[in-house]
Order: C-alpha cells, then structure tokens, then sequence
C-alpha cells in the first residue's frame, strides 16, 4: 500500500531504487534482501505472469486491482474504495 501510495499519490519515483529505501524502512524489511529479490528473475517472471492475468481478466490499464474473484477497481482514485470495501 506504502508503495502505491508514494506513487500513486505523492508522485514518487519507484523505479528509483533510492526512493523505495524509506518505504523498504518504514515496514521494517531488510533493504539488502528486498533490493536483491526486486531484481531477481523469478519476480521479474512473476511480473510477466501478473500482467499476463490482468490481460486475460478484463484489466486495461494501471493501476488495475482486484478484490476477491470479481471486484475490479482501476485508477488511483479508486485506492481507497477497494482498502475499505477490504477493509484495510
């Protein structure tokens, strides 16, 4: 959610690895392990994979998230919608 939010809704830049470090911080994990997993093969495949799913299951766009089997939400306008129908 922390990382979403950075993006979504203070303009972050996450592909910048420096930018996740405080993120990475704040929920208490491991930066080393965290920064060595991002750029692993097998994430970037899980990756493919998701985006390959979102496809399939009507997504069109990012950020696209689903709730349960059949709730869509779409847009970073719809983040607290879906956090709060989950009740997160």
């Amino acid at each position: 959610k922390l990382v979403f939010e950075s993006y979504w809704g203070r303009n972050i830049d996450i592909s910048d690895r420096l930018n996740l470090k405080p993120i990475v911080d704040s929920v208490e994990l491991d930066w080393d392990d965290f920064s060595n997993r991002i750029e692993h093969s097998d994430y970037k495949e899980m990756l493919r994979t998701n985006t390959s799913d979102l496809i399939e299951r009507g997504g069109f766009g990012s950020p696209t998230y689903f709730l349960n089997e059949s709730d869509m939400f779409f847009g970073n306008d719809r983040m607290d919608l879906m956090f709060n129908k989950a009740g997160l």
